[in-house]
């Protein structure tokens, strides 16, 4: 049967989305199902958060490395082949997770699905830069909705297979195993490795300019925000407001559902220019100021419909940030440009979840969480406004 252009390349943006969504879904299972993961192997209960970060720091450890030998990477052409190595780390990682018998094998397995997220992350950024360039946005907006898909599938999937009998948890890694396979299949078939003529323009920058790094603080404001308010949420509702998990689940929702709808009106628009990044970053701090004092009257009506907000505007900067920088990155420079992006949006993450320190810090006041994320955010829209050149709005104009 022959496939058409145009469906085999909607399937390569499925295995993208699959990316997005399985690696979402196996950090929020597992962080949900890590207190039954330590009973199981009778160890010491303050490991129970080495669950979830050994994954983390071997990510990171992965996207260390691969920065550091970003150059003969870059020379070796191979977008599809890192891409594929990474899934095969992943799925080897999730089957030696379910098959451990021991402590230390599953959290060696941990570790290597942790390392092979950064090289399919890389690859998956790569692939799209390289083969999608032209319209980016579309495979970024697949992408974001599989990464939103995983944070509301991920708790109740965890949840859900933790309960059923003794070591049922073993069941999330079985499940990214076959999604994993599902994946390897789809763009191991689909994906087709093309050469890089036509695809980047001749550029004379030799390293990464003053606006890339611009935007990556961009991207890293904008991720502290996101997780840091919906973390700093979820804990206030359940601990001090006795919401069930499911119920504050349906709270944060509105978020899940903002992201989407803001990646949506990325695509629609096709707007990735430096304006179009200032005025959403502006918006999103007039929410993000507004979210504080809505906390602290305890109207929940309106916070439902600000938290939609901070996540449409979440999703749109996140996809027109990349779409832009992969208009503005020398070709030599992609795969270097791709970890620096992937590895800025989660120390992001981190630090958001920080957040929620400086609430209890500062005895419970909403207003001083919400003031200092507006001031990052209007940190970043200074620097933005201060680095744009007359070239970098050329370019917007001819795109």
């Amino acid at each position: 049967m022959k496939i058409s252009p145009n469906t085999r390349k909607k399937l390569v943006f499925f295995s993208f989305l699959l990316i997005d969504f399985f690696a979402t879904v196996d950090i929020g299972a597992t962080t949900v199902a890590a207190p039954k993961i330590v009973e199981y192997f009778g160890v010491a209960k303050n490991l129970t958060t080495w669950v979830v970060n050994t994954d983390l720091i071997a990510l990171s450890v992965s996207l260390i490395i691969l920065l550091v030998l970003s150059g003969r990477i870059k020379r070796r052409d191979r977008e599809k082949y890192l891409l594929i190595e990474g899934l095969v780390y992943f799925i080897v990682g999730c089957a030696l997770c379910y098959f451990a018998n021991s402590s230390e094998l599953f959290f060696f397995g941990l570790a290597v699905k942790g390392f092979g997220k950064g090289m399919l992350f890389v690859g998956q950024m790569w692939a799209m830069t390289k083969s999608f360039k032209e319209k980016i946005i579309i495979p970024l907006v697949w992408s974001e909705i599989g990464f939103v898909g995983g944070v509301i599938f991920g708790p109740i999937i965890g949840g859900l297979f933790s309960g059923l009998y003794p070591g049922s948890w073993k069941l999330i890694f079985l499940a990214s195993f076959f999604t994993g396979l599902l994946t390897l299949a789809i763009f191991a078939f689909f994906y087709k490795q093309r050469s890089e003529d036509g695809f980047f323009l001749d550029t004379a920058h030799k390293k990464l300019g003053v606006i890339f790094w611009s935007i990556m603080a961009c991207e890293l404001v904008i991720s502290i925000v996101s997780l840091g308010l919906e973390f700093m949420i979820s804990v206030y509702f359940q601990n001090y407001r006795s919401f069930t998990p499911f119920a504050v689940g349906m709270i944060l929702l509105c978020s899940s559902l903002g992201i989407i709808s803001g990646s949506g009106w990325a695509l629609k628009r096709n707007n990735v220019g430096i304006s179009s990044m200032q005025r959403n970053l502006i918006y999103l701090s007039i929410v993000t100021l507004l979210i504080g004092p809505v906390l602290a009257i305890g109207n929940n009506v309106v916070l439902v419909f600000l938290l939609f907000g901070e996540g449409f505007f979440y999703g749109l900067l996140s996809v027109i940030n990349y779409a832009y920088l992969s208009k503005i990155m020398p070709s030599r420079l992609v795969v270097r440009g791709a970890i620096i992006y992937i590895f800025v949006a989660n120390f992001g993450s981190a630090i958001g979840v920080q957040m929620e320190t400086l609430w209890q810090v500062s005895k419970g006041n909403f207003m001083i969480v919400s003031v200092t994320m507006a001031i990052l955010i209007q940190i970043v829209l200074f620097f933005l406004v201060k680095n744009q050149s007359n070239r970098i709005f050329d370019a917007e104009e001819t795109n």
